[in-house]
């Protein structure tokens, strides 16, 4: 049997928030980086004993992310790198600034980490077969790990037991992917549902849970052009580290129409509220675009029906 969510190397070597930093300081320099976060946290936070730690966990990810698959790594990630981190905790606060009060400042941080610590596992091999677990194997491993980061601070003031459930929670239902008989849990949120349904959660825990995963998803209510600059990442990543078999032309056409219109929905009030009339603007330009690309031959260069999918997306 696979043993999901060994330390490795990476792990072992960074520790700290010193060595984070370190490591941190030799990203290229369009790399955001976390500094928005950091000026958003020493406002929204300022009162919070905690708020040392939470900037040491967050900034630890960012730095394990970024050497394991993103901008430090000599082979990265197009999609789930470093800036992924980045593009979540933007929205997060995001939602934020269009809510501050309907979450806890400890909801807020919780929501922070699972921002950084989602993906840190990408490239965990998959599952026996015989594994029946809903979870993907990436999301159970990046739990383990953050699991044994938080472990860390023995006198946290952050962590309990039901805050780590509601982190595991959101970590576990942000797998996304089908897979035969698993298939139904996946999209639409109905993992999260599968997984709250044996926690009996209050409203509120549940909508933080729901939220994660709006935050992770919530790319389709970008500007058209940026979504479509996400959604050739994701292809890029799928052919260069996951090595899945999809023609460009089907991946820019009924992969982004399934995914579009099927896969991805808001669930939670917040992330409905924030990021679902963005989603409804793209809407009919993806149904143009996709059609579009449906019509072309299937032998045409990948590199031309990315063009073709970005050029069409400059409205």
């Amino acid at each position: 049997m696979t043993d999901i969510g060994q330390v490795d190397e990476v792990e072992t070597r960074i520790v700290t928030s010193t060595t984070a930093q370190e490591l941190l300081s030799s990203l290229p320099s369009n790399d955001v980086k976390l500094d928005f976060w950091y000026k958003w946290t020493d406002v929204q936070f300022k009162n919070c004993g905690w708020l040392d730690e939470l900037k040491e966990v967050v900034t630890i990810c960012y730095a394990r992310m970024a050497l394991r698959n993103g901008h430090l790594n000599k082979c990265p990630r197009a999609y789930h790198n470093e800036w992924h981190i980045s593009e979540l905790l933007q929205r997060l606060i995001r939602c934020h600034q269009y809510a501050p009060n309907k979450i806890t400042a400890e909801g807020w941080a919780i929501l922070s980490v699972f921002a950084a610590a989602h993906d840190l596992r990408q490239a965990e091999p998959p599952k026996d077969n015989n594994d029946d677990s809903l979870v993907g194997a990436n999301e159970s491993a990046s739990y383990y790990e953050i699991e044994r980061l938080i472990s860390r601070y023995s006198e946290s003031e952050l962590w309990n037991p039901h805050r780590l459930i509601l982190l595991k929670t959101m970590i576990h239902a942000s797998t996304f992917g089908i897979g035969g008989k698993r298939s139904t849990n996946f999209f639409q949120g109905n993992l999260s549902q599968t997984l709250l349904s044996q926690l009996h959660l209050s409203a509120n825990d549940e909508e933080l849970i729901y939220l994660a995963c709006d935050i992770d998803t919530a790319n389709v209510s970008l500007p058209l052009y940026q979504y479509a600059l996400s959604a050739i990442r994701v292809y890029e990543e799928l052919i260069t580290h996951q090595k899945v078999q999809i023609p460009a032309h089907i991946f820019f056409s009924k992969a982004q129409i399934a995914y579009f219109f099927d896969q991805q929905q808001f669930h939670s009030k917040l992330g409905s509220a924030v990021f679902e009339k963005e989603k409804s603007d793209n809407a009919k330009h993806i149904k143009t675009i996709a059609k579009k690309i449906a019509t072309m031959d299937s032998q045409f260069d990948p590199e031309l029906v990315k063009d073709m999918f970005i050029e069409a997306a400059k409205l």
